[in-house]
């Protein structure tokens, strides 16, 4: 079997060769000892020695290599599997295509990373293909191709590796490179998290605890991934268990039971339970009182993206000297996670119908009980319900279509940009609206969660091409076309267009990639659509409800530029360009939407807001929007905010 393999190493070794460059040759792959600095030490040499049987020799280099390795010791490594190549090893080429890839030992090459593991997949390596995947998928190398990034996942997925699972699976959920598909992220999450892959573990816990398209809230299994997830220490799915655990979500609420999680979390670099850990020393709950310390929790917290810590650090900062913040964020910039053990912290059991572990209790696990009675909740759950409301049906009109965009999660991956807590409900409700009220089938609705910027690019098209996924679908003069969007917006950069804000962007990168309303705009006037309409649930000043959007502004507004609509587009914003988008008080829904889709459902249409014929028009609802939206802005918040419609 091993002269076998040998000679099938060879053979696609030699065939890479003959697609190298001219003046390549065996040492591109396989360098000889002189020539490469193969290793010739006296461990080796007595090794050589003392191995005689070719096989247990590979293994004893297999052994060498992996030791280097774990140590550190790229470059001997890198060798030593280099002599193993020459051997006829797999494995070893697929080692050598990591180290190629990584840059370990060996200058980063992606084309030598590329030929080394597809020789390993040729000789049956089955890893190669997750690696060829990912190599497939790096946006940094010139030959990146998504459609074989894709190919080469499905077929790791289907054989049943698992890290190729979970990222089929997280391709297919946020659907940010490919389009989104719920079925078949479900199908590779869960396969990935029957053999306990601890991403997908993680991900499926956050997906059942807040929901997902086609896919119902269902705590139980919240509880089982997410606690799957969490005794591996995955910090997010710690975190996720502990809120469950603090508001009660299909558990008894119990915060003795939240706080160790809140600290495995908080250890690991989790943002919120950073915030926790500094109320809890604010107060001396459960630990030491200490300003300090808490300054130290709460700065930590902040730089991990939490938007929330910016106020309550300042409120700290004034209780501190100036030398005092100096040396605690000396701290905090030399601070690192600390890695997770479960033996470190006073763990409860799993919850129910979850493997038994051991219960050791302590008065740590206290903590978080006295300060959740002193400090604010914090609660990770974003609504996903909408207000509901009977609405006057309609027939179904099959050429009509509509984009729903709602993005509330912006704080996913650590990002400095506030979430829009309510989004999520406030699309639900609006795609409820258009299909009842306007009779659009839910085919023909193109509803994105969390949409990033390469998501809305393909729907709208970019200032170069009109013609995205909506173009597409449009029927030319047969169609009408609802946009929706609940999320950011920001002002430009010198006096640009302001941006609708994807949810992979960063307060510093808006305007590399935040999707310009002068192009939404220009793109949509291009499409021979019967009618078009904008309903826009975003405030463009730079500030928002959950905090600011723009890096270093203070909290100062800023004038944006917001352009005209075509003469073809009927445009509905939630209040003017220097106003903010407010939410209901419980953040279930915002308030501009809220009210729309009550007025939308009759509440318009009666006295004194309108005549009683049975539909509200814009003239209706504006007067509606008036005295309901308006004046509860103003009376939660003291903030103008009145609704802009400009029909067309």
């Amino acid at each position: 079997m091993v002269s076998v393999l040998r000679i099938i190493v060879s053979a696609l070794l030699m065939s890479l060769l003959s697609i190298a460059p001219s003046n390549a040759d065996i040492t591109t792959l396989a360098p000889a000892p002189a020539q490469s600095g193969f290793i010739q030490t006296a461990e080796l040499q007595q090794s050589e020695v003392k191995v005689e049987n070719k096989r247990l020799r590979q293994k004893h280099l297999r052994q060498l290599a992996d030791i280097a390795y774990r140590q550190g010791n790229y470059k001997k490594a890198f060798n030593i599997y280099m002599n193993l190549v020459s051997m006829g090893s797999e494995r070893a080429v697929f080692e050598v295509a990591v180290m190629y890839y990584a840059g370990r030992g060996v200058e980063e090459n992606p084309e030598m990373a590329l030929k080394f593991a597809l020789a390993a997949e040729g000789a049956g390596y089955k890893l190669a293909r997750t690696l060829l995947g990912d190599i497939y998928r790096d946006k940094s190398i010139e030959f990146r191709s998504i459609e074989q990034s894709v190919n080469w996942y499905t077929k790791a997925a289907e054989g049943g590796e698992r890290m190729a699972q979970y990222k089929l699976g997280a391709l297919y959920y946020f659907g940010d490179e490919i389009d989104a598909n719920p079925k078949k992220a479900m199908n590779y999450l869960t396969k990935s998290a029957a053999q306990k892959n601890v991403n997908a573990l993680s991900l499926l816990g956050e997906i059942y605890q807040l929901g997902y398209e086609g896919v119902a809230i269902n705590y139980q299994l919240a509880l089982k991934y997410n606690y799957g997830a969490a005794i591996k220490g995955d910090r997010i799915a710690q975190n996720n268990l502990a809120m469950m655990y603090k508001d009660g979500l299909g558990v008894q609420k119990d915060h003795d039971k939240a706080a160790p999680w809140f600290l495995a979390a908080s250890d690991q670099g989790h943002s919120q339970a950073q915030l926790v850990r500094g109320m809890m020393t604010k107060y001396g709950v459960g630990v030491p009182k200490s300003i300090a310390d808490a300054y130290f929790w709460t700065a930590l917290s902040l730089k991990s993206g939490s938007t929330a810590a910016r106020q309550k650090l300042e409120d700290l900062g004034n209780l501190l000297s100036r030398e005092k913040i100096r040396k605690t964020e000396k701290k905090v910039a030399a601070w690192n996670p600390v890695r997770f053990k479960p033996s470190n912290y006073d763990l409860p059991p799993p919850p129910p119908g979850v493997a038994t572990a051991p219960l050791v209790k302590t008065a740590a696990a206290k903590a978080v009980t006295q300060v959740m009675a002193i400090a604010k909740p914090l609660s990770i759950a974003l609504p996903t319900k909408p207000i509901s409301l009977n609405y006057r049906e309609v027939a179904q009109k099959p050429d009509d279509i509509a984009v729903v965009i709602g993005i509330a999660n912006y704080g996913r991956l650590g990002k400095d940009i506030p979430d829009v807590v309510p989004a999520y409900a406030d699309a639900n409700g609006m795609k409820q609206w258009l299909m009842k009220s306007k009779g659009i089938r839910e085919g023909n609705i193109i509803h994105l969660k969390d949409a990033t910027s390469a998501q809305m690019t393909g729907v709208f098209g970019n200032q170069s091409s009109h013609k995205g996924k909506l173009f597409n679908w449009t029927k030319p003069g047969k169609s009408n076309i609802y946009v929706y969007y609940a999320g950011h917006g920001a002002p430009g950069e010198n006096g640009s267009s302001a941006v609708l804000v994807p949810s992979d962007a960063t307060a510093d990168t808006l305007n590399l990639v935040g999707y310009s309303l002068e192009t939404l705009y220009k793109n949509l006037a291009k499409i021979p659509a019967k009618s078009i309409t904008v309903i826009l649930e975003a405030c463009f000043s730079g500030s928002s409800q959950g905090g600011s959007v723009i890096a270093r502004t203070s909290g100062l507004m800023i004038r944006p530029k917001i352009p005209p609509a075509p003469g073809n587009i009927t445009v509905i914003s939630a209040g003017a360009a220097d106003q903010v988008a407010s939410w209901e008080e419980d953040s279930s829904h915002s308030l501009f939407t809220k009210y729309f889709l009550m007025g939308m459902s009759g509440e318009g249409d009666k006295k004194p807001y309108g005549n009683g014929d049975g539909t509200t028009s814009y003239d209706e609802l504006k007067s509606w929007l008036a005295d309901s939206m308006t004046y509860r802005a103003r009376r939660y918040y003291g903030r103008t905010q009145t609704a802009q419609i400009t029909v067309r």
